[in-house]
């Protein structure tokens, strides 16, 4: 029978998994589309956790960037759940254009806002399709 893993062995071998995975992505990639990823509850099985807690978040955060491993969304955002996607990178090469998702919107207003004035209009245009589309009435004809 094999030995059991101790936490930090598993979590070891966790981040010894993911710098292979950024290793193996050559050239560096471009665009988030094209980095490994894995959901969160999904690493935190592999280091041997049966929750997500801030400290296994931070834990891991830092055990990756000691081996060169970027993520995005960061693994302390407090957005994070078990079904979050993160992304991995090398951090010598990071890619261009990402922000920490906490950056996107700094007031919840302004989103609530984008999301009135953008779902709104696209309710009003479904709205005057399906009344254009009603008005047309297609009449068949016996075929002859």
């Amino acid at each position: 029978m094999a030995p059991r893993l101790t936490a930090d062995d598993r979590l070891q071998r966790l981040i010894t998994k993911c710098r292979e995975r950024v290793d193996e992505a050559q050239p560096p990639p471009q665009a988030l589309s094209h980095t490994p990823d894995s959901k969160l509850g999904s690493l935190a099985r592999e280091a041997g956790y049966e929750r997500l807690s801030a400290l296994f978040s931070e834990k891991l955060g830092e055990a990756l960037r000691e081996a060169g491993v970027g993520t995005h969304p960061d693994l302390t955002d407090p957005m994070n759940t078990r079904d979050t996607r993160i992304h991995f990178y090398d951090l010598e090469h990071p890619l261009p254009g990402t922000q920490q998702t906490r950056l996107l919107l700094q007031i919840e207003l302004e989103m609530s806002g984008f999301l009135e004035r953008n779902f709104a209009a696209r309710v009003c245009r479904m709205d005057r399709r399906h009344t254009q589309m009603g008005s047309r009435r297609m009449v068949s004809g016996p075929a002859g």
